[in-house]
């Protein structure tokens, strides 16, 4: 009976340290995540208007946009005097934005701004850095690049 009740708990202790083993091997590496890969927002553009309208952006960080023209026109996806970028009607792109100041930003359609009021706004918030210093003033290295690994 003892030798039945030994090899009954080494089985037991032998399952438990498998089981054990499988559940640790899901938590060794993490998922990515929007910071890691960084980030990426799908504008729609369609006759005439943007879907989203308004996107809530972060002062001095890159954004990636995927700008996909489901319209019968060509749009760009435009802000002050340079495109992010522009589509012809049924294609996709892509184009990196980085906004350096906090505030509220147009962007717009270059071929039907004024003809379709074809615009849209980046609500864009916290400060870039080195936005403490004078407009004229370079940022420094740690500044420009405050993750250096």
């Amino acid at each position: 009976m003892s030798g039945r009740l030994l090899a009954m708990s080494t089985t037991v202790v032998l399952v438990g340290a498998l089981a054990g083993c499988g559940s640790t091997s899901g938590t060794a590496s993490s998922s990515p995540s929007v910071s890691d890969a960084g980030t990426t927002i799908t504008i729609t553009a369609a006759d005439f208007m943007f879907t989203p309208a308004t996107v809530d952006l972060a002062a001095g960080k890159a954004v990636t946009f995927k700008f996909v023209n489901t319209g019968a026109a060509e749009h760009s996806l435009t802000v002050g005097d340079s495109d992010i970028t522009e589509a012809e009607p049924g294609e996709t792109k892509t184009g990196t934005y980085t906004p350096t100041a906090s505030g509220q930003i147009q962007f717009f359609c270059k071929y039907h701004k004024t003809s379709k009021s074809m615009v849209g706004s980046f609500n864009v918030t916290g400060a870039a850095s080195g936005a403490s210093a004078p407009a004229s003033s370079p940022p420094s290295s740690s500044e420009a690049n405050p993750y250096p690994y």
